[in-house]
């Protein structure tokens, strides 16, 4: 399992402003199976998501 929207090999402040544009919006295209593979898999980005992508933080 690799948390990183923008596959730079790093989990940083770049992903969580990915997950933030996200937040609270409907999900498409690839951050929806993005979402579904990576983070809680309940269709949308919240807490839990976030969570989840400071858990696997490298900075």
């Amino acid at each position: 399992m690799w948390v990183d929207p923008d596959v730079d090999g790093r989990v940083n402040l770049v992903d969580f402003s990915i997950l933030a544009y996200w937040y609270g919006r409907e999900l498409e295209g690839d951050m929806a199976e993005y979402e579904r593979q990576f983070l809680s898999g309940d269709g949308k980005i919240d807490l839990t998501d976030f969570s989840i992508l400071v858990y696997h933080w490298t900075g």
